[in-house]
């Protein structure tokens, strides 16, 4: 199963605690001051005061992966996609050697996670990417957007005339296309979930 999903539906919504608890920072406006409904009060205030610089964001190759990083990239991966989802699947599919990988930390632990493929890996003539997922706790914060946004400020510069192929779970279909994806064909279940195949053109800038 590669597909780009982003968990706990809805992934990106939640309700201002107070205009108090609001991040501050410069560039603040990027990470909503959001949290779910089944915060206690104490992930509420942590969430709220995160600021957008406070994550580091690292690309990193399979090989240059840390042993501990890899492993918890491995177990959120797990966690979400097979035992949240309830979907068992094989989530090690041979591909994250092939890849890049994307990891967003704070305080040194992986709260966000996106995996780049390669062009003709996941399709001919196409580029792709997955296994986009936020911890639990960081969900509503904005951090599926970053992360996508993020691949395209890497992609772009290295694969400008390369079209992008996904396979997105059916109801993030309006997220991705907020990206310039456009579904393609009929929607299909993948792993017991639907989903859907989008498309991204990309214009060159030559």
């Amino acid at each position: 199963m590669l597909y780009s999903a982003l968990p706990a539906k809805p992934p990106e919504s939640g309700m201002p605690i107070s205009p108090a608890s609001e991040p501050t920072c410069k560039g603040a406006e990027t990470i909503s001051p959001c949290t779910n409904s089944s915060d206690t009060k104490a992930d509420a205030r942590e969430k709220c005061h995160i600021c957008p610089h406070a994550i580091t964001w690292s690309w990193s190759q399979f090989e240059d992966l840390q042993a501990q990083q890899l492993y918890a990239v491995l177990r959120l991966r797990q966690e979400i996609f097979i035992v949240e989802q309830g979907v068992p699947y094989a989530d090690i599919d041979d591909r994250d050697a092939q890849s890049l990988h994307l990891l967003g930390l704070l305080n040194k632990k992986v709260v966000a996670y996106l995996r780049a493929l390669p062009p003709d890996l996941f399709a001919p003539g196409y580029a792709s990417f997955g296994r986009v997922v936020v911890t639990h706790k960081m969900r509503g914060r904005g951090l599926g957007r970053l992360l996508v946004e993020k691949y395209f400020d890497r992609f772009e510069n290295e694969n400008s005339d390369i079209p992008i192929k996904i396979s997105s779970q059916a109801y993030l279909k309006d997220f991705y296309a907020s990206f310039g994806f456009v579904a393609v064909g009929a929607p299909y279940i993948e792993d017991r979930i639907p989903h859907i195949a989008m498309i991204k053109q990309i214009k060159s800038a030559k």
